[in-house]
């Protein structure tokens, strides 16, 4: 429940002015903790275009359960017969999500289950050669692609009408290659993944369009190349070691060509999801604890460390981003409270900036663009951070017990100023700032200020 109060900064009301829209500065994340009654720590692995997000979270007994998140409310999703765990790794844009499920004491059976009906149990399209396991990591439409496991090494599969009576089909590996998975897909003549040797990881692509499925080698930046994911435009991605630095480099593929995206400086990073602009989200190897971060590379900017773009006192340590919808939402998880738990960032559309120097005895100066034009927003102050939920929304403020101590009109252009004047006893006292724009159910970036 919503806990903002109204209330003048420090009993002093603030008056309102407009001004032009402005260009928004770089784009910042509000963070919000995803989960699941009865349920604790996990991993969000994907996330479609309505907000829908899977993943996994362990049970009081630690076993793993399937999970979908819809408006970031958990609900389990129904195992397979004679099961107890599962994880969900991927949800397509018709609804249907991929994963696996099995008993505790037997191997995991690849599964699907849709999301219009979540509480039906999922589809059992089987397991691997030999009584191992299986997955699916990839589904378009009605096709659904990823690994049988043989118990020594996995082979790409491709499982057909997943929803009804499936059909498998196990997919050619490279000459010299003995394992792969496919990831992804955007037709039968289009399916990604990547093969390997006992020493070395290839990138490929599989066409079962015609009478014998075919598979080619793409290029690497050195020996060693993977693909996890693919758009609609056929924009394949993942990571490569570069053969001029040593270290792992976000990398793309696109009609046959690599395209080497770089990599953060002294750290191996790797791509794990691409949405339909481009951007890519995945992971940085570090030399610190936790051992890895999450990266976001969006389209026309470098690399950056997820963390740097998390809102100030948020208590998480963001260390790996595995889904990137097109909305810009990104999922995957961090480090909460000495636990990993599951994450959802959302892109905080509303640019706040506070005047510097800012004054305490003084009236100082709010800026806000980015928000509903002609709608109201509402500024926010509080002394630590947290999450505060914001009814009927996804997103949230990351203050804790905020207090709202001023509202502004914003003019045509989204843009408004808001004047008020601070108090004299507030010198030196931090405080966070960040505006909420609830037409547009979108947060502004958190601004940490300490009056002179």
């Amino acid at each position: 429940m919503m806990r903002l109060r109204i209330r003048g900064l420090s009993a002093v009301a603030g008056s309102v002015v407009l001004l032009a829209s402005y260009a928004s500065a770089q784009t910042h994340y509000s963070i919000r903790r995803l989960t699941c009654v009865g349920l604790d720590h996990g991993v969000a692995w994907d996330i479609d275009n309505h907000g829908n997000v899977v993943g996994e979270m362990l049970d009081a007994s630690g076993v793993s359960r399937p999970v979908v998140w819809r408006q970031a409310i958990g609900e389990t999703l129904a195992v397979l017969p004679g099961g107890n765990r599962g994880v969900a790794y991927t949800i397509s844009s018709e609804g249907i999500i991929g994963g696996s499920s099995a008993a505790s004491n037997s191997s995991a059976s690849a599964a699907v289950w849709v999301l219009a009906d979540h509480t039906r149990v999922g589809v059992n399209l089987g397991i691997g050669p030999n009584g191992f396991g299986a997955s699916v990591l990839g589904i378009h439409q009605s096709t659904g692609v990823g690994y049988l496991d043989d118990g020594i090494t996995g082979s790409p599969a491709v499982w057909l009408n997943i929803t009804g009576k499936s059909s498998l089909l196990q997919l050619p590996l490279p000459q010299g290659t003995i394992a792969g998975e496919a990831v992804g897909l955007t037709g039968l003549d289009f399916i990604v993944g990547h093969a390997a040797t006992w020493s070395t990881s290839r990138p490929v692509v599989w066409d079962i369009s015609g009478a014998t499925p075919t598979v080619t080698e793409l290029p690497t930046l050195g020996n060693w190349g993977r693909i996890v994911d693919v758009n609609r435009h056929r924009l394949a991605i993942g990571s490569s070691i570069s053969a001029a630095t040593g270290y792992m480099h976000l990398a793309s593929w696109q009609d046959g060509a690599i395209r080497d995206h770089g990599h953060l400086p002294g750290m191996d990073c790797f791509g794990e999801s691409v949405n339909e602009f481009g951007d890519i989200v995945g992971w940085a190897r570090t030399n610190s604890t936790p051992p890895y971060t999450a990266i976001v590379k969006l389209t026309g900017s470098a690399i950056v460390d997820l963390n740097d773009l998390l809102p100030p006192q948020s208590g998480w340590s963001a260390v790996r981003a595995h889904g990137i919808n097109d909305v810009g939402y990104i999922v995957g998880s961090g480090v909460f409270e000495g636990y990993y738990e599951p994450f959802l960032l959302v892109p905080t559309k509303v640019n706040l900036e506070v005047q510097q120097p800012a004054i305490a005895g003084a009236t100082n100066t709010f800026s806000v663009s980015g928000a509903t034009p002609m709608a109201t927003v509402f500024c926010a102050v509080g002394l630590t951070g947290g999450e505060t939920q914001i009814p009927g929304c996804v997103a949230g403020l990351d203050i804790a017990a905020p207090l709202i101590f001023a509202t502004a009109n914003a003019n045509a252009n989204g843009s408004a100023v808001i004047t008020v004047p601070v108090p004299a006893f507030l010198s030196q006292v931090p405080l966070l700032f960040q505006v909420y724009d609830y037409a547009g159910c979108a947060t502004s970036n958190v601004k940490a200020v300490s009056f002179l």
